[in-house]
């Protein structure tokens, strides 16, 4: 029997950048860049649900505008949800909102922004999958508290998976991301790309263990306020390692690790997160 679980490979453009945080930080924990399940393929009328547990920025540092790495004082630790339903074995619509508790000096919790999604998937050969999916951020999180960013996001990309009886797995997103600009502060957000690759090898019988190896790369440029540059961009670049397990077709645990290499006008948080996926036939 095929398993569903296969490992991510994720290439998204963005554009904006964060009013009170930037997109680096935003990519450990802003619910869509580590959280969507990308071009996995689904159970026809099924209710999906992933939940989990992550912790981010545990060195408590940040690469600085020479690449050097300098002490910051921010954490965050999060309960992602992610809710949605397979219509059929093409189209699902999803949710992904999270509580967080974000501490910087002082500690902050709250809900976080929330991702509506739709995606449709095609088979596009053998045990191949892929297709559009669109996105929009809504924020619902308190930016003074560093729980949002107080902008509207619209993520378009597109999503594919390779899986089957074979060892290697692979899943993917390609996106655009486009911020909206904060005409109250007179705020025109940068351009992002950002790339998340986790290639990785089934074993055991039936595949049901997997070890993959997560690799994250962003750029973003630099953002105006009130017609000033702002001098905020930078890069960052980060590897890890992800042991999974398939309890079966429908239900897979994956525990995620990310450390942060070296970059610039980033920060420099590690990353560890574990999640459950699973639908849940109606």
């Amino acid at each position: 029997m095929k398993r569903l679980l296969v490992v991510p490979v994720m290439l998204a453009l963005a554009a904006g950048a964060y009013g009170y945080s930037t997109w680096p930080r935003a990519f450990t924990y802003d619910g869509l860049a580590t959280k969507d399940r990308g071009g996995l393929p689904l159970t026809p009328g099924a209710l999906h649900l992933n939940g989990g547990f992550f912790y981010a920025d545990l060195l408590g540092k940040r690469f600085n505008a020479d690449g050097d790495s300098v002490d910051e004082d921010l954490k965050a630790i999060g309960i992602p949800i992610d809710l949605g339903y397979a219509i059929d074995e093409q189209w699902e619509v999803d949710i992904t909102f999270q509580l967080l508790r974000v501490s910087n000096g002082t500690s902050n919790f709250g809900i976080g922004d929330m991702w509506f999604k739709a995606r449709a998937l095609f088979e596009t050969g053998t045990d191949f999958y892929f297709g559009p999916r669109i996105a929009v951020k809504i924020p619902v999180g308190d930016d003074t508290k560093l729980l949002g960013d107080g902008q509207v996001d619209i993520d378009i990309g597109a999503v594919g998976a390779k899986y089957g009886e074979t060892h290697f797995r692979l899943n993917g997103q390609l996106g655009f991301r486009y911020r909206l600009e904060n005409g109250d502060l007179n705020y025109k957000p940068g351009i992002l790309i950002y790339a998340f690759m986790e290639p990785g090898v089934g074993v055991g019988r039936a595949n049901k263990f997997s070890f993959y190896f997560p690799i994250a790369f962003d750029y973003h440029a630099a953002s105006t306020l009130n017609d000033v540059d702002q001098n905020d961009s930078g890069y960052g670049f980060a590897f890890g390692i992800k042991p999974a397990y398939a309890l079966d077709q429908n239900n897979t645990l994956n525990l995620t690790f990310l450390y942060p290499v070296f970059g610039k006008n980033a920060n420099k948080d590690l990353y560890i997160g574990f999640t459950a996926d699973s639908f849940i036939p109606l």
